[in-house]
């Protein structure tokens, strides 16, 4: 009897570390995959000096404790990414540039970097990390439900969009670009939750949008837009200057599950305290049967 507990605590032992390594590894971040963006003359995390601040943030906010996965069914097998973001904070409400560039060089941008969370190779959320007071920090993660409609489905093929280079090369195509001078992710606010490519080729400028609700916005997701064309899209979202409509664009729902619990976390502790009880009911019946002798 004894050397069948001794098994099964070996046992345990041996699936708690399986788990463990298991949970760590499927989410550690494999920096050579924002490498892919460097052809399409995009920012790439690798030659960011930053680098390794970055990705520590983003690794640990996706295995601390009160991580993001509600059940073993939505749980990503994979990352892609890292990409990063030029949010911009400031309104369109009076925009009249000649070009979108002299509008940047007055924004208030902040940056951010992000990541897809992957699941049999498809999209099911996404986590970023912003600079807060000089210290990359965790700053916003989200789940798509498995039962995704209601915008959750845009948002999932905006993610799949982003990290699909050949979808994009194919957009800049359709619209005519090839060879982009320069290519930047940019969002326009998280209560617009707008995200575009901002392409600059041969003094032209343009917009590829992927906005999580493109029917509000009469926008055709992935298409190429002449800029200001997608800017007169833009404008009208704005009203008295910096106010920016609320979430009812929305209708007021959370679209993203954020901040399930981790299933695998539950599973772990589950197992250490197994385990734990069993060796100290073994110690116990130790203790009783020397005691008997």
């Amino acid at each position: 009897m004894k050397k069948v507990y001794k098994l099964l605590v070996i046992i345990l032992t041996l699936i708690l570390l399986t788990l463990s390594v298991q949970a760590y590894d499927n989410l550690k971040s494999d920096i050579s995959k924002g490498d892919k963006y460097k052809d399409l003359k995009m920012d790439t995390l690798s030659i960011d000096k930053n680098k390794n601040e970055i990705e520590n943030s983003i690794d640990n906010a996706l295995t601390e404790d009160n991580a993001l996965f509600g059940s073993n069914s939505i749980f990503p097998d994979d990352t892609d990414g890292y990409y990063k973001i030029d949010e911009i904070h400031s309104s369109f409400a009076n925009y009249n540039y000649a070009i979108f560039s002299d509008f940047l060089k007055q924004a208030t941008l902040k940056e951010i970097w992000e990541v897809v969370l992957i699941k049999n190779k498809k999209a099911i959320g996404y986590a970023n990390v912003a600079l807060k007071k000089d210290v990359w920090t965790f700053a916003s993660s989200g789940v798509i439900p498995s039962d995704a409609s209601n915008g959750k489905a845009e948002v999932a093929q905006c993610l799949d969009f982003i990290c699909d280079v050949n979808r994009i090369e194919k957009a800049l195509s359709s619209g005519g670009i090839s060879d982009p001078d320069s290519i930047r992710l940019m969002r326009i606010g998280y209560s617009f939750h707008i995200d575009f490519l901002y392409v600059q080729k041969d003094n032209q400028e343009y917009a590829i949008p992927m906005a999580w609700r493109p029917d509000f916005y009469n926008i055709n997701n992935f298409t190429v837009y002449k800029m200001d064309d997608f800017i007169n899209l833009i404008k009208p979202l704005y009203k008295n200057g910096d106010t920016q409509k609320d979430n009812l664009l929305f209708g007021g729902m959370n679209y993203i599950k954020e901040n399930p619990f981790n299933a695998i976390l539950i599973l772990s502790i589950f197992l250490f305290f197994l385990l734990a009880a069993i060796i100290l009911i073994l110690k116990r019946k130790k203790y009783l049967n020397k005691n008997v002798t």
